[in-house]
């Protein structure tokens, strides 16, 4: 549909246009060719394991608002967000746009903001930032310290036009959080496909800014490609061989997709995750047993004694193997590519000769794919070998990531039935140690929290469980066991009582790690409980969140449900100042339907609904006058006793 004739959704004037918040279903949401106008955060995402913001327009700044205080200016800087994520991963953020608008009174503006994206590969791909303070950030821990330089975030083909600062890569704030895990992926990019970002190349360090302890080696081919102005020392700028010419990945993917193109990117993920097997195997075998981890062990395992007994017998005679040697083994076409490229990489000299490598890639019995051919390439320069190599292998998991979120991103736009057990196939079909924890979360939604425990509970058998990742398996475990709890019961996160509020609290405060973040959105979204986080200085994570102590002392409370929780009946009391007109309390379910009305004739009285005809779950009691809702608040029904 070309643009002109979009009719687009608007937020406007707004201090979330989006606000999402996920408690550990495995939930996401859609948001695609939308208008944000001057809204404080455009589009914020907390903890969640997927969510589409794609095409989208954001215009910033022509908004005056008080962001002082411990919730935000710790933590904002005073600047306006157009999307910002926290512990959020499996998004898909492409070709977005963010200018400012024609007047500005923000103190700052900010396009991108990725925070503690973890141990996942997630990409910030193809979106346009003209006239920012900050074009692209990435914050805390956005990668796998385990494995730095292959798993974490990436920013690709994006633009900076005319922005202070294109790139940074900081340090999160919270004090207990270990500062050592704190990056995207060292490699972004790859020689054989470079970055793709361009820069406003100004000067000192407002290219690529990079203050953790972590040094990041850039990819680019040159031109506006190149970061110039960047951190002495800390950003290393390497020209690839290859080209990124940033193909748009939408046009038919961006939401859901037909059958042809989900046949396609299902394949194209599963080649993508085989060379990232191979290449980890073979950073396995060369660097001192390297970053593998559970699938490449499982992939060794498949493989047969034979095949073992070859390719031992092969590695023993390198690097002294003829050229012939290297032919007759991919002839007999019984050894597995990985190991085939093991023993090429071993024997540099003979893969240099007579014309080995383009036989190897288009005439072999099973030819080898482009990407070996330029790691075989590679070996034949040692002193590069291994940059190159990392950067192979991050390449082939941000690869095998995209298309697993695109598959996700197109199961979660499902009408009728979200497919879960597809949704959970393809979790389950990742490699990486952050994806145990999405697959905990669907395996819960299905309500099958013994196979959610055990997985949990096996964490140490598959990943190296360092850095308090011990402590997080626990601490999930006794999250799956509280939810599980809440289910024998019939009830849900809605419904907790004030001794089980505290003791989540407690937990949610305890550490700054996936189960207290579940823990700490179903406070917040659930109870409006405000969580200040181990180590956080007073308070929260980035986001403009509802808290407990917004109102100022003294202002006039103009709606209040009590009790909440309700049981067999609630009270609406409300407060008016101006003239009644049309004045009503009206009541939605959680789809926005309307269940109940009641008329207000008086500027302050009480209105008693009686829930005991209700389902149970959450509502939204609204109040309204001269045709405006001036007040709202969430009511939990919970079964009458």
């Amino acid at each position: 549909c070309p643009d002109e004739d979009l009719d687009r959704g608007k937020f406007v004037g707004l201090g979330n246009g989006i606000f999402s918040l996920d408690g550990g279903s495995g939930r996401g949401f859609i948001a695609s060719n939308l208008d944000f106008d001057n809204n404080i955060v455009g589009l914020y995402g907390g903890d969640l394991s997927g969510f589409t913001a794609v095409r989208n327009r954001f215009t910033m700044g022509d908004r005056l608002a008080d962001l002082t205080g411990d919730v935000h200016e710790n933590f904002f800087d005073l600047y306006h967000r157009g999307i910002s994520t926290q512990g959020s991963f499996g998004f898909r953020i492409e070709e977005n746009s963010f200018v400012p608008a024609a007047t500005v009174q923000a103190d700052g503006m900010d396009a991108i903001v990725i925070e503690n994206s973890g141990p996942h590969s997630t990409q910030v791909y193809k979106n346009t930032a003209t006239g920012m303070n900050n074009g692209y950030i990435a914050e805390g821990n956005c990668m796998d310290f385990t494995q730095a330089s292959a798993v974490g975030h990436e920013f690709k083909s994006n633009t900076n036009t005319d922005n202070a600062q294109n790139f940074w890569v900081r340090k999160d704030n919270y004090e207990n959080q270990q500062s050592g895990t704190h990056s995207e992926r060292t490699q972004q990019g790859s020689n054989d496909v470079p970055a793709g970002n361009t820069f406003d190349q100004g000067t000192g360090e407002s290219d690529f800014k990079n203050e953790t302890s972590w040094v990041i080696n850039y990819w680019h081919k040159g031109g506006i490609t190149e970061p110039v102005a960047v951190t002495p020392g800390w950003v290393g700028v390497t020209l690839a061989t290859g080209t990124n010419n940033c193909p748009s990945r939408l046009n038919g993917k961006e939401v859901k997709m037909n059958a042809a193109y989900m046949q396609q990117t299902q394949s194209e993920f599963q080649s993508s995750k085989t060379a990232y097997i191979n290449t980890s195997y073979v950073f396995k075998s060369l660097l001192d047993g390297g970053n593998t981890n559970a699938v490449v062990e499982e992939v060794e395992e498949s493989w047969p004694q034979d095949a073992w007994d070859l390719c031992n017998y092969l590695m023993s005679k390198s690097p002294y193997l003829s050229t012939e040697v290297l032919v007759e083994m991919m002839k007999k076409n019984t050894l597995p590519q990985a190991m085939v490229l093991e023993i090429c990489l071993a024997n540099p000299e003979a893969t240099k000769k007579e014309s080995f490598t383009k036989w190897a890639e288009y005439d072999a019995p099973s030819p080898l794919p482009s990407y070996t051919i330029d790691l075989i390439a590679g070996s034949w320069v040692p002193k590069t070998f291994r940059m190159e190599l990392e950067a192979q292998i991050g390449q082939h998991h941000a690869a095998m990531s995209v298309f697993a979120d695109m598959l996700q991103a197109s199961y979660r736009a499902e009408e009728e039935i979200i497919p879960l057990d597809a949704m959970l196939a393809q979790w389950t079909a990742m490699p990486n140690y952050g994806a145990r924890f999405a697959e905990a979360q669907l395996l819960m939604r299905k309500g099958q929290y013994g196979a959610a425990r055990t997985m949990i509970q096996a964490l140490g058998d598959r990943y190296p469980l360092k850095e308090g990742r011990e402590a997080e398996r626990d601490r999930t475990v006794w999250y799956i066991d509280q939810l599980q709890a809440l289910e024998v019961a019939n009830r849900t996160v809605m419904q907790l009582d004030a001794a089980e509020l505290a003791q989540w609290q407690a937990f949610a405060e305890t550490a700054n790690d996936i189960p207290g973040n579940w823990a700490a959105n179903v406070l917040c979204f659930g109870y409006k409980i405000r969580v200040e986080r181990a180590g956080s200085g007073g308070g929260t994570n980035k986001s403009l969140r509802p808290t407990t102590s917004s109102a100022s002392e003294g202002a006039m409370q103009l709606l209040n449900v009590a009790p909440n929780p309700a049981g067999a009946w609630a009270t609406f009391s409300h407060t008016l100042a101006a003239e009644l007109r049309n004045a009503h309390v009206r009541v939605v379910d959680a789809s926005g339907r309307e269940v109940a009305s009641f008329p207000i004739n008086a500027a302050q009285g009480q209105t008693l609904w009686d829930t005991r005809e209700v389902p149970t779950g959450m509502y939204s009691v609204e109040l309204f006058n001269a045709g405006a809702r001036i007040a709202a608040e969430r009511l939990v029904v919970q079964p009458a006793k």
